[in-house]
């Protein structure tokens, strides 16, 4: 009697093994049947990313990229783009410095550690003191002769040549 219950035990036990393999086996079917058809499809985020970049996958320092920012650092910044007189941009990734005329009141800029390449976009930003835009690739000093009231250029670890502007 006692190994009729040992193999009735061995039969339970194999049976047990049998459906639980069955079952994920259909849990497997399921979650492929649910992933079919989404191998290489763009969701809303992938799409939105590409506005924010140029050809070459270089992020854009766009306005939809600074309200979203803004909307995360809430502590520090104003969702009104005027009056906001520092921004902190940097070791972001851009390249050019762009909707600076966003910021009329801008006084603080500390964009150093990008690769930005040229000064130029600071036209409207009259009232600037202090300006860090070292760790770039900037070749030529420029456009900043508008800024009467800079008291603070920091560019070094730039690749300066020219010096114009000032």
């Amino acid at each position: 009697m006692v190994e009729l219950d040992s193999s009735s035990d061995h039969a339970n036990s194999s049976t047990q093994e049998q459906f639980s393999s069955a079952q994920d086996n259909t849990s497997n079917s399921d979650t492929s049947s649910q992933n079919a058809g989404t191998v290489g499809t763009r969701d809303a985020t992938t799409s939105n990313e590409s506005e924010e970049e140029n050809e070459f996958g270089v992020k854009r320092l766009t306005r939809k990229w600074l309200l979203e920012f803004f909307k995360k650092d809430w502590k520090t910044y104003y969702r009104t783009f005027e009056l906001n007189e520092r921004l902190y941009l940097h070791y972001k990734g851009f390249v050019k410095l762009e909707c600076m005329e966003l910021f009329p009141e801008l006084k603080c800029l500390y964009f150093e550690g990008n690769g930005l390449n040229s000064m130029k976009g600071l036209e409207t930003n009259v009232q600037m003191r202090t300006l860090n835009i070292h760790e770039n690739v900037i070749r030529k000093i420029e456009g900043i002769d508008h800024m009467d009231d800079l008291r603070t250029l920091q560019l070094s670890d730039n690749m300066i040549e020219t010096v114009s502007g000032l």
